[in-house]
C-alpha cells in the first residue's frame, strides 16, 4: 500500500499492482507473505488462425462498362493460399 501513496497518478492506478508471495516454514508451519509492486506483467497474447489482408480488385473493362476499382479487406486463413483470398473476396465484392 505504501508504493500507492507515492505513485499516484492514472497511469500507476490501472497498470500497476502488487504481487503477493508466501513462503511457509516446513518445520513450525509459520508463513510469511511479502508484496513487490510491479508496473508491467507478462502475460501471453492468444493467436488466431486468421488474418486480415487489404486488396484491390480491378475489373477489365468491357463492351459498355468502364474499369473500376474495388477495395476491400478479407478474412483468411493464416496459413491460407491466393484461393482463399480468392474466395473471400469473391464473397465480399458479390452485389448485396
Amino acid at each position: 500500500a505504501a508504493h500507492c501513496c507515492r505513485e499516484r497518478s492514472a497511469v500507476s492506478a490501472l497498470f500497476s499492482g502488487q504481487l503477493r508471495s508466501v513462503v511457509r516454514c516446513e518445520k513450525c508451519g509459520r508463513q510469511s507473505a511479502t508484496f513487490d509492486p510491479f508496473m508491467s506483467l507478462q502475460v501471453p497474447l492468444p493467436e488466431h488462425s486468421f488474418r486480415w489482408v487489404t486488396c484491390t480488385l480491378v475489373s477489365t473493362p468491357r463492351a459498355g462498362l468502364v474499369q473500376h476499382t474495388l477495395r476491400l479487406c478479407a478474412r483468411v486463413p493464416k496459413r491460407g493460399r491466393v484461393g482463399d483470398l480468392i474466395r473471400a473476396a469473391a464473397q465480399l465484392a458479390r452485389p448485396q
